[in-house]
């Protein structure tokens, strides 16, 4: 296992995504961690983050003003 084990989720994704997602994960011995974006701590230990747009409750948020945290800024957003 790598040093870079965690997994971010926003609380805004569909939970069945969620519930899909932290069962794989703990299959190969992830941790995923569910919350809200703003007040994610990218570092070494995290692996990915999973934001949704629009949000699973149809709201449609600015990621981008988030990713210029510098916990966040070197994280590639697709």
């Amino acid at each position: 296992m790598s040093d870079n084990d965690v997994g971010l989720l926003q609380d805004k994704v569909h939970p069945q995504t969620i519930a899909v997602l932290k069962s794989r994960a703990d299959g190969l011995g992830l941790t995923v961690e569910v919350g809200d974006e703003s007040k994610f701590e990218v570092d070494k230990d995290v692996s990915g983050v999973l934001v949704q747009y629009p949000a699973t409750d149809g709201s449609v948020h600015d990621y981008k003003v988030g990713t210029t945290r510098p916990s966040i800024s070197a994280i590639r957003f697709c």
